[in-house]
């Protein structure tokens, strides 16, 4: 059940992300994200992200000003 307050904070976010990943030698990185990954078949969303977040690796940015997704050529039309 989705409670009230819930259901009032859908009406004024979104969530989404998109992942970067540094290379190793940037001054910021203390880890090459790609030795996350065991084998090509792994889901990034699983595994990946759950051992970098463990290893304090993942940071996330709450951006407050316009966003519209732009999957589509409609989509690309509607933002321009």
């Amino acid at each position: 059940m989705i409670t009230r307050h819930f259901a009032s904070a859908l009406v004024v976010a979104v969530s989404a992300a998109a992942f970067v990943a540094a290379p190793a030698n940037a001054s910021f990185v203390t880890y090459d994200f790609v030795n996350y990954i065991d084998n090509p078949n792994v889901m990034l969303e699983r595994e990946p992200i759950e051992k970098a977040t463990l290893d304090s690796e993942l940071y996330a940015y709450k951006h407050e000003g316009f966003w519209q997704c732009m999957d589509t050529r409609r989509d690309h039309e509607l933002l321009e």
